[in-house]
């Protein structure tokens, strides 16, 4: 029950946010990731996403090791991807969806989606060439894990509706161990690095990085933004096995949330 004790009251502050967003319409986004030459690498974009809706984090969860991270995201797949999260969003909220994301190691892809020395004036145009070919070939391997994860997805789902997981019908859990590309849950870092998910999973030596990276800057900038203009903002931070954050080394953790 201690996993509950946090996550109600962050889903319950979000379904009181979230009665003031107006209408989204995911459901008609670009599955961008099959067509090509690609335009599209977010699925939050204005001809989705309400615009009365800030881009920010809601809720940070802290897990000391990636073992922890990968239970709760299955925890969060259940809450917020199951066909009943669906319909409720659809019908209570307009659509809208609560989005979350595991930002690890193990988060494709590392770098700059649009590295910011292509546009600058004094970078050699061999240079811009070779940023516009890399560019290209990091997108070639998103899209190839996206589809990889999409098809995936949906051979656990077929397997659960015919009894081949855990369960039948929407009682199964087999689906819940692979990422859906069109729910809930962001896949990529450039996609949480445009538009923060509301409930950020990382650990704190992930969390120490992104911090002094100029790439993850934008995640940290958006949510302060928030909190400074809206008077009604909210942040709930959550750190898991808080006991083990002692000595030293917890003094380093306090100092690093400080930071944040």
């Amino acid at each position: 029950g201690k996993t509950e004790s946090f996550l109600l009251p962050i889903f319950f502050a979000l379904c009181k946010e979230a009665r003031k967003w107006s209408v989204a319409e995911y459901s008609k986004a670009p599955k961008w990731w099959q067509t090509k030459p690609y335009s599209v690498t977010n699925r939050r974009n204005d001809a989705t996403e309400s615009p009365s809706r800030p881009k920010a984090i809601r809720a940070l969860i802290l897990y000391p090791m990636n073992a922890l991270v990968e239970d709760q995201i299955v925890r969060l797949r259940r809450a917020l991807d199951s066909s009943e999260a669906r319909s409720f969003m659809d019908s209570e909220l307009k659509g809208n969806r609560f989005f979350f994301g595991r930002y690890t190691g193990a988060t494709p892809l590392p770098g700059w989606q649009n590295d910011p020395a292509e546009n600058s004036p004094v970078c050699p145009p061999e240079f811009k060439e070779r940023l516009k070919k890399k560019r290209k070939l990091k997108t070639d391997e998103l899209a190839s894990w996206l589809s990889r994860a999409e098809s995936t997805y949906e051979t656990a789902r077929l397997e659960d509706l015919t009894g081949g997981g855990e369960g039948t019908g929407d009682d199964s859990e087999k689906r819940f161990n692979f990422p859906s590309v069109d729910g809930s849950e962001m896949l990529s870092r450039w996609e949480m690095q445009a538009s923060p998910p509301d409930i950020l999973i990382t650990n704190i030596s992930m969390l120490s990085t992104m911090l002094v990276r100029e790439v993850e800057s934008p995640i940290f900038e958006q949510t302060a933004r928030w909190l400074r203009e809206d008077p009604q903002a909210y942040f709930y931070l959550v750190i898991d096995e808080l006991h083990l954050q002692r000595g030293t080394g917890g003094t380093e953790v306090s100092y690093l949330l400080k930071a944040s």
